[in-house]
């Protein structure tokens, strides 16, 4: 089997001044708003770079097969922050098909989040695509969820393939609450943290 590279990922005890520094952010404000709305959500860098407004469906996000690592459909619930989130990045978007656009109507660069974890002297400490390792581990660490619904709430695939193929289940009502929580819970930390 080819060995898992693990990308960096912010720890519970640095999540706090992230948060913090996200609020002070001084770059674009449709970078800040990405990295937001990639930590509130869990999903993949590319999953949010390439998101159309034609895939949000009231408080759905409905992302297409062919636009997933594991070649699935997947549905994420999206809180009430995340929502806001998207509020405001419609309104940046000047029309564009795409949930974070350059303003240009192109879909925000590759590395464009990356480098703003960068600026905020996380280099070699933590990536975007960690931000999904985070939410696991603190969602996990709470013992209030079913792994099934933090796997699913991933889009990862089960390593049972008999249990994948007959599973076909998706947590849904669970992961609307999971969703919510985890921003509840960001909120409360970036606060906390404002605070101090």
């Amino acid at each position: 089997a080819p060995r898992v590279e693990h990308r960096s990922a912010l720890s519970e005890k640095d999540l706090p001044a992230f948060l913090r520094d996200l609020d002070r952010f001084d770059g674009e404000p449709q970078t800040a708003l990405a990295l937001r709305l990639t930590i509130h959500t869990a999903l993949r860098t590319n999953e949010i770079r390439y998101g159309k407004w034609q895939e949000i469906d009231g408080d759905l996000w409905r992302i297409p097969a062919e636009r997933m690592k594991m070649g699935r459909d997947h549905v994420i619930p999206l809180s009430k922050q995340v929502l806001e989130i998207l509020d405001k990045l419609k309104t940046l978007s000047n029309g564009s098909e795409w949930v974070v656009s350059t303003g240009k109507g192109k879909p925000i660069s590759e590395n464009r989040m990356l480098y703003a974890v960068y600026r905020m002297g996380l280099h070699t400490k933590a990536t975007v695509h960690g931000f999904r390792s985070t939410f696991s581990t603190i969602a996990n660490e709470s013992e209030l969820w079913s792994a099934d619904a933090i796997e699913m709430a991933l889009a990862h695939a089960p390593t049972n393939a008999i249990r994948s193929a007959y599973n076909r289940g998706t947590r849904l009502e669970e992961r609307r609450r999971l969703m919510q929580w985890w921003s509840d819970y960001l909120d409360k930390v970036r606060d906390s943290a404002n605070i101090a």
